[in-house]
């Protein structure tokens, strides 16, 4: 929540500081019920293993032990999904789980995970999510969870957003389907 409201001219002129909360839930939430919290699939705690990298090695080394899928992303299936159920298609609201990392470090950049949220969008829709994690998105199947590795032409592009999202960096971005629907079948989330 904004504690002061922002005026248009201190935006364009000397600027605005923004802090972030670091807490999910806020200050003096010691006694959270995690039972209480939508997203959270119950689970009290995030396995920090689950927001380490997963590798140490350099992105041209993991490219070896991946597949191209076109020349801007690679893919290692690390869990396969439902092969009862086809692909993640175009035009579907999809529900995942996600980190990106930046080659050599050992902390997401961003994390769904670390949220202990589910990420919602819809294929086709364009702008809601980086061109990247779409296209990665539309090759694995529900409760699939695979590891990419993508060019940053589909993701931030040449200028990024530093100092977080770095200028021309390809991203490693681990991924979990967690089920989709197609867009139009009212009934599917009930």
């Amino acid at each position: 929540m904004l504690k002061e409201p922002l005026q248009l001219g201190k935006l364009v002129g000397s600027g605005s500081q923004f802090e972030v909360e670091q807490s999910p839930f806020g200050a003096g939430d010691d006694d959270f019920n995690v039972d209480e919290m939508e997203d959270c699939d119950n689970a009290p705690d995030v396995d920090e293993e689950e927001l380490a990298s997963p590798s140490t090695q350099s992105f041209e080394e993991l490219k070896k032990l991946m597949e191209p899928i076109n020349e801007n992303i690679f893919k290692r299936i690390t869990r396969e999904g439902h092969q009862g159920r086809g692909l993640v298609p175009d035009k579907a609201r999809v529900a995942v789980r996600y980190s990106g990392y930046w080659e050599g470090e050992s902390s997401p950049f961003d994390s769904s995970l670390s949220r202990r949220t589910k990420f919602y969008f819809e294929t086709g829709a364009g702008c809601d999510v980086l061109e990247g994690l779409q296209a990665a998105v539309l090759t694995m199947r529900p409760y699939e969870k695979a590891e990419f590795i993508m060019s940053y032409k589909l993701l931030f592009h040449e200028m990024g957003c530093p100092p977080r999202i770095k200028p021309r960096s390809d991203g490693l971005f681990k991924i979990e389907v967690l089920h989709f629907t197609l867009i139009g079948n009212s009934d599917a989330f009930a």
